[in-house]
């Protein structure tokens, strides 16, 4: 028997895979992209750092002018360096610097619609800018405050003595409201007056607690502080409670604790005062 010769196959010529050739159209597009997210890595790096410069109030910037950083990528989009001169866009970059270093949702159109000058460097308050905020003096002076104590170990520490007095001036008015009550209860006591007793009782004991804190001699954030917020939330639930019944020794009890509270303030208020002046010397 004859042998049938298999037949070969022919074998497929080995191709390369075609390489994709981007267009130039493809390519600016995929240029534009990354600027973004260049853009946009920047943007984050300020708000890692916390950093003012790029914020629209010349304030915080501390009188320096805006770093637009955004103009510089957005001008690479659209001619480079003769961009930089088109206001319109530098007014719309700086807008956009501010939002995307310091992001806040939802955006109030008016916190933007801001003077010129405003994004530009210059003397704080002038030309239309916005002044510093009080809050941020006064912030600023306490800083001082610390920052001298850290620096001069030999500078005498504030005088406590001005917290005692205010102490003992708020407890005298506590005792009295107390006291006041409690003689009036023996006799026409109800069982709201007795509550408000209790109430008085724990300022009381409230009291004793902050005057024994080690911050007592802080005007603005310390233990007096702390006691002016529980005579006042003393007094917001005698206000509520006696309302309806109308009851004049608690309408008189309220007036003392009142006056004590404001005591408080006045006493703080003055202390803060103070040492503003103080530093003002130094």
């Amino acid at each position: 028997m004859s042998a049938v010769a298999t037949p070969t196959r022919p074998k497929a010529a080995k191709t390369k895979p075609a390489t994709h050739q981007p267009s130039s159209v493809e390519r600016e597009f995929m240029q534009g992209r990354d600027w973004a997210i260049s853009c946009l890595s920047e943007a984050q790096s300020f708000r890692d750092h916390q950093s003012g410069e790029s914020h629209r109030l010349r304030w915080v910037r501390k009188g320096e002018a805006q770093d637009n950083f955004v103009l510089g990528w957005v001008a690479e989009c659209v001619g480079g360096p003769p961009a930089l001169k088109n206001h319109a866009l530098r007014g719309f970059c700086a807008v956009m610097s501010d939002y995307l270093a310091n992001p806040a949702s939802p955006i109030f159109p008016h916190a933007y619609q801001l003077p010129f000058a405003e994004f530009h460097g210059g003397e704080v308050g002038a030309d239309g800018t916005r002044p510093t905020p009080p809050e941020m003096l006064e912030d600023a002076a306490d800083e001082q405050i610390a920052t001298l104590s850290a620096q001069d170990t030999e500078v005498a520490q504030p005088s406590t003595k001005w917290a005692v007095d205010a102490l003992a001036a708020t407890k005298a008015k506590i005792d009295c409201a107390y006291e006041a009550l409690e003689d009036y209860a023996c006799d026409n006591g109800t069982s709201l007056m007795w509550g408000v007793l209790t109430l008085i009782v724990g300022l009381q004991a409230a009291f004793t607690e902050r005057t024994e804190a080690e911050n007592v001699d802080d005007p603005r954030y310390g233990a007096l502080a702390d006691l002016h917020g529980d005579i006042d939330c003393v007094c917001d639930v005698i206000d509520a409670a006696n309302e309806k019944p109308n009851v004049a020794i608690l309408h008189a009890v309220n007036a003392l604790l009142n006056l004590a509270g404001a005591g408080i303030e006045q006493a703080c208020k003055a202390e803060i005062a103070k040492r503003k002046g103080e530093i003002a010397n130094v």
